[in-house]
């Protein structure tokens, strides 16, 4: 009967931390590609909206957040939770002559995210 209150506030701290995270912080950007332009909505206001030639994009890349264990491409490795919650595209840009390093951080779903950067490497391709 002592225990009984704790674990109900670990079980909820826990509950409401992951139902804020997978159904807030998942899904707090919109990505919209228009006119050769990634367009990246942040609906948080400490975020900048970004919007980015894709004619000036030469290289796409990209690192995932702690959700992916198995990829290469997961940001700090393995117990890194609270760190690394967001996705993170990397554009190399050629602006006036120099290769500049684009950092783009990134939260929609986990297949939203996979779907753009397959649109992004294929609209490259196409550009060349």
């Amino acid at each position: 009967m002592l225990y009984r209150p704790f674990f109900q506030i670990a079980f909820y701290a826990v509950f409401i931390f992951l139902y804020l995270y997978v159904f807030l912080g998942r899904d707090s950007c919109k990505l919209e590609i228009r006119d050769n332009t990634l367009l990246v909505n942040y609906i948080y206001p400490w975020e900048k909206d970004i919007a980015i030639d894709l004619f000036k994009v030469i290289d796409v890349d990209y690192e995932k957040g702690f959700y992916d264990l198995f990829s290469d491409k997961t940001r700090g490795g393995l117990f890194v939770f609270p760190k690394y919650c967001s996705d993170r595209l990397i554009l190399k840009m050629k602006v006036d002559d120099e290769v500049d390093t684009v950092f783009v951080p990134i939260n929609t779903r986990i297949f939203e995210f996979n779907k753009i950067v397959k649109h992004l490497k294929s609209n490259l391709s196409n550009n060349k």
